[in-house]
């Protein structure tokens, strides 16, 4: 069975973000100064994917 285009892209971006998650976690049992730099930037990554995707979204009509 074949998957819509959408749901393929949303899965896609999920195991992005797992794989990121599991990188940062490795990387904090050797540089726990990396990891926290690291995690900060993938919560900035975050944080500027929700605000475009809150901007994809229809506005409604101002009369």
């Amino acid at each position: 069975m074949k998957e819509p285009s959408g749901s393929l892209g949303l899965s896609s971006l999920h195991a992005i973000t797992v794989a990121i998650l599991t990188f940062v976690a490795f990387i904090a049992f050797f540089n726990l100064e990396t990891a926290l730099a690291a995690g900060i930037l993938s919560g900035n990554l975050f944080y500027i994917f929700r605000r475009h995707s809150k901007k994809k979204r229809p506005y409604p009509i101002k009369k």
